[in-house]
């Protein structure tokens, strides 16, 4: 029994000397966080539940609400410069701002799928993807002037789609469950399925070039192409944890995030890591992002915002 209780303080000792790296913030809000992203070194945005919106001008020292008289979920968001950005949620709704934040415009997308995951590659083309509510089909549409208006893209994936990142305007990933990882490389007209390896639920993608990204999932899957997803190495980070998002910069900084607040940190591109968190019954961790200064921020459930 004092074994036991040995190991359990032990534990609980390495997690809190690993999360010593990390800062929590206070977002004002205990609402569920599903998407971070920074325009620049103290300028950030959050996205979650029932329409929230969060904004810091200092680095995360403080967060203010932004009123959108919106109350459908909010899962991703994304920036093309530090003025527009883009968030996507339930309903297919897609909400655009073009002063920072201030006002936000809701678009006609043509779809009311779950839309889970949004990205820009360039300041008009863009991609959101998701999922049907009634019938869990996937859904993919597609914008090149700037949100203002959306195609349908006829031949997705066969299964429930979670994430988006593209590398120029014509070449992009998707990734889902049961292992689905598909490649464009004509700007969505057609899909090339790829096999990294088991076919557990992939929930996240990330590309740092044309070549090199990274996708996480259940179980505590890592994977990295550096062939821009011909080939797939799995990558050895010691947990089995469930992992919701990744990120990695154009340095070699990588960082997976997922439950228990769990964070995963490569500074070499995924040879080493770092594990901080993943202590029982701690909220999820859905969504990580880094600025160019090096400061990381990952947010999750129970309005939880952690900075490194």
């Amino acid at each position: 029994m004092k074994n036991k209780t040995f190991i359990t303080i032990g534990l609980l000792f390495l997690a809190i000397s690993g999360f010593s790296q990390f800062t929590s913030l206070k977002s004002g809000t205990t609402k569920k966080l599903n998407s971070v992203f920074f325009t620049n070194s103290s300028t950030g945005y959050v996205v979650g539940s029932y329409g929230t919106i969060l904004k810091t001008t200092d680095a995360g020292n403080s967060w203010s609400v932004l009123s959108t008289d919106f109350k459908n979920d909010l899962n991703s968001v994304w920036f093309t410069n530090e003025n527009t950005g883009y968030v996507a949620g339930y309903g297919g709704n897609i909400l655009k701002t073009t002063d920072a934040g201030g006002s936000w415009k809701k678009l006609t997308t043509g779809t009311e799928s779950k839309l889970l995951s949004i990205h820009f590659p360039d300041q008009n083309i863009g991609y959101a993807i998701g999922n049907e509510i009634l019938h869990d089909r996937p859904t993919i549409i597609k914008t090149t002037d700037a949100g203002e208006s959306w195609i349908t893209l006829t031949n997705p994936p066969g299964f429930l789609i979670r994430s988006v990142f593209f590398t120029s305007p014509n070449t992009g990933y998707v990734v889902g469950d049961l292992g689905v990882v598909v490649r464009t490389t004509d700007g969505g007209a057609t899909w090339t399925y790829l096999k990294p390896g088991p076919s557990k639920n992939f929930t996240s993608v990330y590309f740092k070039d044309a070549n090199t990204g990274y996708i996480v999932g259940w179980n505590g899957m890592f994977f990295k192409t550096s062939d821009a997803g011909n080939t797939w190495k799995r990558l050895t980070t010691g947990s089995t944890a469930h992992l919701n998002s990744v990120f990695c910069s154009t340095t070699n900084l990588v960082c997976g995030v997922g439950d228990e607040g769990l964070l995963l940190l490569s500074n070499d591109g995924g040879d080493t890591w770092k594990t901080f968190g993943g202590m029982p019954f701690d909220d999820p961790l859905l969504s990580v992002y880094f600025t160019n200064s090096g400061a990381g921020f990952a947010v999750g459930e129970g309005g939880k915002i952690m900075k490194k």
